[in-house]
């Protein structure tokens, strides 16, 4: 018998691109591999930059939008993250929920069970595998065409 799995939740939707990722994340990944290659390759072919350094240069260009994009803490964004953090340490007021009533108190435990799920740590370490093996692939590819052109032109 043929089955299809659907969210009963609204909010559990995520759609899937290509590796488990969504669109957003699917083109930050394109995009970083190709400015880290291109940036490689520029350093490699046109500068004197030590070839041993050439790898390692790209990877600030890189690193903000992949945190941006992949970054979630609590369900938030690093933006949202950031602007959460500096209100709380500027000693705002903090909004406070009784937990007198069983009822409050019970749906305060399953949210606060499905905030501190270890799947997330998990999902993220997959996800970072996911892209070093797709980056590695890609590079690959890349230092093999350079090396092709070097010597076939």
């Amino acid at each position: 018998m043929i089955s299809v799995k659907t969210n009963r939740n609204i909010e559990d939707f995520k759609s899937d691109v290509a590796g488990g990722f969504d669109l957003k994340e699917t083109v930050c990944i394109g995009g970083c591999v190709f400015v880290y290659a291109g940036i490689m390759l520029v350093l490699m072919l046109a500068t004197p930059v030590p070839k041993v350094l050439c790898p390692y240069i790209p990877i600030p260009f890189v690193a903000y939008p992949i945190m941006r994009v992949f970054f979630k803490k609590n369900g938030m964004n690093i933006k949202d993250y950031k602007e959460k953090t500096k209100k709380f340490k500027e000693g705002g007021i903090l909004p406070y929920k009784s937990t007198e009533n069983p009822a409050n108190y019970n749906n305060l435990v399953k949210k606060a069970e499905e905030l501190s799920d270890g799947d997330s740590f998990d999902k993220t370490l997959k996800k970072i595998k996911k892209i070093g093996i797709i980056a590695g692939v890609v590079i690959f590819v890349i230092i093999v065409a350079a090396i092709v052109l070097k010597f076939v032109l």
